[in-house]
């Protein structure tokens, strides 16, 4: 069984050929091979035939034979657990679905960083960078993955932000964001919709979480809304905790 890490690659090359094989396994992408390289036809895991129909037969082309270590830094502790589970069990039947389909062969070790605790978060990614020798770190929530770039960078382990993207976070080496800034592209039209539908409305409090909507709460709310709602101003702006549904102490 061959064994990838991204601290043995050195150089744009290497890098690149770590990633393009990252890529096909979240993608569930098999590029080449034949039928006698793929192990996929003597699988009965769910879902593998619809895998080599879209992306090929896989075999050593595709990834076969090469075993990644994947870590995860997820929520599977406090009030964002759900988010920790559904995504440790996606992750979970993903690699078993590649493997069988003829890719890689990812050996997934989960961390907790409970609901986004930033000190949580450092001492996981610490433990799967060091001991756990992940080439790969899935990270998720906007200042957990913030506060583990620089590990990343320092360790050279790719990393994936499936969750919880922010601008502060991109262009940045060795983390690729997944995911679209959602709060920003949809904050104007919302809140010209907003004021459309309710003229009299003027005083705008603005509550939610630093998971994607960072920017928009900070900065594109307060500066778009007295546009499209003449007299219209700001009279609040909160975060909270992600997971939580009793809003009482914040809006009273």
């Amino acid at each position: 069984m061959r064994r990838i890490t991204i601290r043995r690659a050195t150089g744009v090359q290497r890098g690149l050929a770590v990633l393009m094989t990252t890529s096909l396994a979240m993608g569930l992408a098999a590029c080449g091979g034949n039928d006698d390289d793929s192990s996929s036809t003597s699988s009965n895991v769910s879902g593998v035939a619809e895998i080599n129909e879209i992306f090929g037969p896989g075999g050593k082309a595709a990834g076969e034979g090469l075993e990644i270590n994947d870590g995860m830094l997820l929520a599977m502790t406090g009030a964002g657990s759900f988010y920790g589970k559904v995504m440790k069990q996606g992750s979970e039947l993903a690699s078993e679905q590649i493997k069988a389909a003829g890719g890689p062969d990812f050996k997934i070790t989960v961390a907790d960083h409970k609901t986004g605790d930033v000190p949580a978060a450092v001492a996981g990614a610490r433990k799967l960078i060091s001991q756990d020798k992940s080439a790969i770190i899935q990270s998720s929530f906007g200042p957990v993955t913030q506060a583990i770039i620089p590990m990343l960078q320092a360790g050279k382990v790719l990393g994936f932000n499936g969750g919880g993207a922010e601008l502060a976070q991109q262009e940045k080496d060795f983390l690729w964001l997944t995911r679209v800034f959602y709060g920003d592209d949809s904050a104007p039209g919302g809140l010209t919709w907003l004021a459309k539908e309710n003229p009299k409305a003027k005083k705008l409090f603005v509550l939610g979480t630093a998971e994607n909507g960072g920017n928009a709460m900070d900065n594109i709310v307060p500066k778009v809304w007295p546009q499209v709602q003449p007299g219209g101003e700001i009279v609040g702006n909160e975060k909270h905790t992600l997971g939580i549904t009793d809003f009482k102490q914040i809006i009273a």
